[in-house]
This record gives C-alpha cells, sequence and structure tokens, in this order.
C-alpha cells in the first residue's frame, strides 16, 4: 500500500505501531494521534478509545493526571504518539535543544507547539517535558501563532512551520521544519519561505511575492498525497495601510525533502481590487485542510476570509473570496462554493472562512450509492453548509445557493465533527455560538439532507463585534469504544462566560435523551487570559484526555484520587490575528 493510500484511509489517525508506555491512568493501547482533529477528513473521532467510557468518566475516578506549564502556550492542537524512543542528542547545543544528558527510553508521548516556536516532547504519564526546542526566542514584535503542527509516521518525524522575530532589518522568515521525533534534530535543511522563491503572477502579469511581515501561518499543517500543505491568513484587514497587498496563500512541498510544489495558490490574483481591499485568508480559527480520498490523491479543502468591502471584488478563479474551496493535489481549484450574499458578508466581516471545513468519510457501507462525496462548512453568520463536493454550487447571484442543505448553527469560530450512530448511519456534531447539536444525515437516491436530533446549550464566552455580543463558537471531538458508538462520549472545549477565563473541558453521552445530551463531566482545565476565543481542541487517545490552554498542557484521565484542576492565571500577549 502505497503512501497516499494509507493516509486515506478513514481516521488514519488512530494506528497501531507499538505497546503504550506504563502510565498511571491508562491500559496498553496503541493510538497515535498525527494531525489536528484525528484525520484528514478532519472528523476528531477516535473509535478505537476502550477505556475512556461514560460510567467513568461521570465518575470521581475521572480527574487530573498532570498540568504542565508552558510559557506562550495558546491553542495548536497536541499530537500523540505511544512507545516512542526518546533521545538526548549529542549535539543538543547546537539546534537550541534541552534535555536530560543520557536520556534514553520509550514514552507515552505527547508533542506541542507553543508561541512563537519552542517544540516540546512530554511524557504523557507523568507530564515531565523530555525534550525541548527553541526555534525562535520572543523578540519585541516576533514571533506568532504557531499552528498544529503534522507527524509524518512513515518518516517518524513532525512538520512545523515557524515565524521566526524581526532581524535586524525589521523582517521576518518562515521556515518549514521537518524534525526527528527521536531526538529532535532536523531530518533534512529546514526550507525558508520567502519571496525571492515563492510568487505568482497577478492579472497583469505582475509576480507578486509571498511577503512574511503581512502573514500568519494559522492553519493547521495537512500531510496528504505525500505533500504538506501550508495555509497562510493575510491580515491586512486590521491595519488600513496593507489592505492593498495583503493576499492569502495555500502552499505545498514534498513530504520526502520539503521541495516546494512548482505552482502555489493565491486566492487574490487580481491586479487591481475596488478601494484597493484584497486579504481572501486561510485561516478557519485554526482548522487544517481537510482532504478526502479520491481516486489516484486526494481533493484538498479549505475555506477563505473576506475582501473588499464592497463586495465587488469576486471574481474565481482569480478571487476566491467567501468561499468553500476544493483543488486537486497540485492544488489546481476544481470546484468552489460561494453564498449569494458574499457582498453582505464582506461589508460585514462575516465570512464563511472564520470555520473549519470537513470531508465526510465515504469509504464505509453506511455511505450509500451512489450518493456523492460530501462537505461540510460553517461560518461566522452560522450558516452550516452540506455540500456535494463534486460540484459545490458555485455562486448563484441572488440566490438560493445551490446547496444541498443549509441548517443555522449559530456563529462559527469552529468546526464540525463526525460520527456513526448506532444505527450505523453518519452524524454532524456541530458548535456553533454556544449550542452543541448533532445532525443525522439523511440520503436519498435525490437528495441529502440534516436533520437536528439534539442540542445542548453551554455557558460560553460572549464575544464583542461592533458592539454586539455573542457567543461564536468552540471545538469538540468523539470517542468510542467502535463505530457503533458504543460507550461514545463528544468532548468540547470553550472558554466560560463567567470570571475567571477558563478553558472548561466537558464530556456529554452520545446518546442523546428527549432531544439534548447528558453531561458526564466539566472541569477547569486551564487559564484563558486573551481577549478572544480559545480554539483549542480536546484530543482524546489511550484513555487520556489532552487540552491546551492559556500557559498550560493538562492531561487528564481515570485517576485514583479523581482529583479536579486548579491554575493561576497566567497572562501572555494576545494573539494579534483572530479575527
Amino acid at each position: 500500500m502505497n503512501t497516499t493510500s494509507r493516509r486515506a484511509k478513514l481516521l488514519g489517525a488512530i494506528l497501531l505501531v507499538g505497546l503504550l508506555a506504563a502510565s498511571s491512568s491508562a491500559l496498553a493501547q496503541n493510538q497515535t494521534v498525527w494531525t489536528q482533529h484525528m484525520d484528514n477528513w478532519r472528523t476528531g473521532w477516535n473509535y478505537n478509545e476502550t477505556i475512556l467510557t461514560p460510567a467513568n468518566v461521570a465518575s470521581s475516578q475521572f480527574g487530573l493526571i498532570a498540568s504542565v506549564p508552558l510559557p506562550n502556550m495558546g491553542d495548536a492542537q497536541p499530537l500523540i504518539v505511544p512507545n516512542q524512543q526518546i533521545t538526548c542528542p549529542t549535539n543538543a547545543a547546537t539546534y537550541k535543544i534541552t534535555c536530560q544528558a543520557g536520556l534514553s527510553g520509550v514514552y507515552q508521548v505527547v508533542y506541542v507547539i507553543t508561541n512563537p516556536g519552542v517544540l516540546y516532547a512530554i511524557n504523557a504519564a507523568s507530564g515531565a517535558i523530555l525534550l525541548q526546542r527553541d526555534f525562535n526566542k520572543p523578540t519585541a514584535g516576533g514571533g506568532a501563532r504557531t499552528a498544529t503542527p503534522v507527524i509524518d509516521t512513515t518518516r517518524n518525524t513532525i512538520d512545523v512551520v515557524i515565524r521566526s522575530g524581526r532581524n535586524s532589518a525589521g523582517n521576518y522568515t518562515f521556515s518549514l521544519n521537518e524534525v526527528n521525533l527521536v531526538n529532535f534534530t532536523d531530518y533534512t535543511t529546514p526550507y525558508k519561505i520567502t519571496g525571492a522563491n515563492t510568487n505568482y503572477p497577478l492579472t497583469n502579469g505582475v509576480m507578486y511575492d509571498f511577503n512574511p511581515n503581512i502573514v500568519t501561518q494559522k492553519p493547521a499543517l495537512l500531510l496528504a498525497n505525500d505533500n504538506i500543505y501550508v495555509g497562510f491568513e493575510a491580515f491586512g484587514e486590521f491595519n488600513p495601510s496593507l489592505r492593498a497587498i495583503s493576499r492569502g496563500w495555500m502552499l505545498a512541498y514534498s513530504a520526502q525533502n520539503l521541495a516546494p510544489m512548482a505552482t502555489p495558490l493565491l486566492t487574490d490574483q487580481l491586479a487591481t481590487s475596488e478601494n484597493d481591499f484584497f486579504v481572501g485568508a486561510i485561516w478557519m480559527s485554526g482548522s487544517g485542510p481537510a482532504a478526502d480520498a479520491a481516486a489516484g490523491g486526494s481533493n484538498i479543502y479549505f475555506s477563505t476570509s473576506n475582501s473588499d468591502s464592497s463586495g465587488t471584488s469576486y471574481d474565481p478563479p482569480y478571487n476566491i473570496e467567501e468561499s468553500v474551496v476544493q483543488v486537486t493535489a497540485d492544488l489546481k481549484i476544481s470546484t468552489l462554493f460561494t453564498p449569494y450574499d458574499y457582498a453582505t458578508l464582506d461589508a460585514n466581516d462575516w465570512e464563511i472562512g472564520s470555520g473549519g471545513v470537513m470531508a465526510i468519510p465515504t469509504n464505509w457501507s453506511w455511505y450509500p450509492a451512489p450518493n456523492p462525496q460530501l462537505v461540510v462548512a460553517a461560518g461566522k453568520d452560522g450558516r452550516m453548509f452540506l455540500l456535494n463536493a463534486n460540484n459545490m454550487g458555485g455562486y448563484t447571484p441572488g440566490g438560493p445557493d445551490n446547496v444541498l442543505d443549509v441548517q443555522q448553527i449559530g456563529g462559527c469560530w469552529c468546526a464540525p465533527s463526525f460520527f456513526t450512530g448506532a444505527d450505523g448511519v453518519g452524524r454532524v456534531v456541530s458548535s456553533g455560538g454556544n449550542m452543541l447539536s448533532t445532525w443525522k444525515i439523511v440520503q436519498t437516491a435525490t437528495s441529502s439532507s440534516l436533520v437536528q436530533e439534539a442540542s445542548i446549550t453551554l455557558p460560553l464566552f460572549l464575544r464583542e463585534k461592533k458592539g454586539t455580543y455573542f457567543p461564536s463558537g468552540f471545538f469538540t471531538s468523539v470517542s468510542s469504544n467502535g463505530t457503533s458508538m458504543h460507550n461514545g462520549i463528544i468532548w468540547a472545549t470553550g472558554r466560560q462566560a463567567a470570571s475567571p477565563a477558563t478553558v472548561t473541558l466537558y464530556a456529554f453521552n452520545a446518546k442523546r435523551s428527549n432531544g439534548t445530551f447528558q453531561i458526564l463531566n466539566q472541569v477547569a482545565a486551564g487559564p484563558w487570559n486573551y481577549s478572544l476565543n480559545a480554539n483549542t481542541v480536546p484530543v482524546v487517545a489511550n484513555g487520556q484526555v489532552y487540552v491546551a490552554s492559556d500557559g498550560y498542557l493538562t492531561i487528564w484521565g481515570l485517576t485514583s484520587s479523581g482529583a479536579s484542576a486548579t491554575h493561576s492565571s497566567s497572562k501572555a500577549a494576545e494573539p494579534a490575528h483572530n479575527h
């Protein structure tokens, strides 16, 4: 089986790679979480969780295993590798690696990246830091939010994009780094992403250069088609002087040697725009681009942000603002969807690009042929769209949108999750506003739609936008023992509305009751001193739950004492570009 086929398998994040290192809270399991939201479909579903059940999560057995202080920890998702050899390299100082001399052993390891670029390998059993590599020391005005990396289990590496502090000339740089999981040394030479090697011709033939000073790398990395896909957010909308030059990018690099794909994708290729306003950022609240299992290589899916507030610059394929986009493995646009009222979204900064995109898994018997590949996406205005990936709907002036279904879920700085119910039929988990809901995917020979089955309201943070306060979404994941949702749990993390500002971890019984969900447990899982959303994803694997917060990684599972988490507040610099 080749690399592409292997990665295209549903829930490829749950790989059997060895025996789990001993832990006080878990039996032996062998699950690797190698990418954001569990798999390339971005389902967030671990269906091989045999330890955590509704009964024991609701009991005093469930508690805090470790709280790990990590300066500048943000909302990049932790990644998990069991049975991982860890060794302190002899040339640690060369790479700015901190470790105990002579360290060598096999552990269940949590890999975490913090802002603006410190990579950690942490013992999941105890919270002890095994390895630490400082790519980038914080500097005045330097660094940025660091996106969730991706682990390449074939090469035993982790790939991460680092934005440096300013150099003597006042400029930033970006680099794509492929690092050995064993000792944090470079697997291959890092690739520096600059305007000299990354550019695209505008419609007038002038080359537009990648500018590290006006972009940040927020979306999680994607490993598919033996390539690493990297999306960039342009933040010119926050700085009027930059609006005429800021544009979004999707780049791709060979997973073998980090060689760049010949032609990148620029989200806005127009030479001029109304009011000199570009952008078209790719950010998705930190979600990674999704990939399906198309024959011959996966298609890639992502959403884009707003552009010119006059609503007159949309011009696919040259400007693909306010859209859900499918591209081929080599970044050629194949189909897209743009809401009929995109100009209104532009004018009010309600872009569809705030939400992650999920491709519904198709390679199970539940998926009735000849129904199309389905894609789910939602944005700031709260509409969740069900799309036909073979023809995503394009743009229909005046509406109605050419989509399979649309449902209102609440403002979505969020991403959907997925599982199959006891009846074997797929469900979408939405988490817009402050509402957690499940939707049954109903398919016939001629239609596909979403039917709401249950919901519950959470007391979450209200976001301010133009004088209005409203709940703005959160992230979920799902765990179960088997695909029939035996002992299934829906997990959620969000910033609480009450003071002090904390990230709260919720666990719900996935079996709905009278149109709602039973709360199994909720715990304060870490502080959140930023003024914006906590786009943190609960990660469930090997009988433990991992939550990133402001300055901490907390690890939860079955303990003898059932202790709960307590933290002192840790103020960190507010992320500058969370829309």
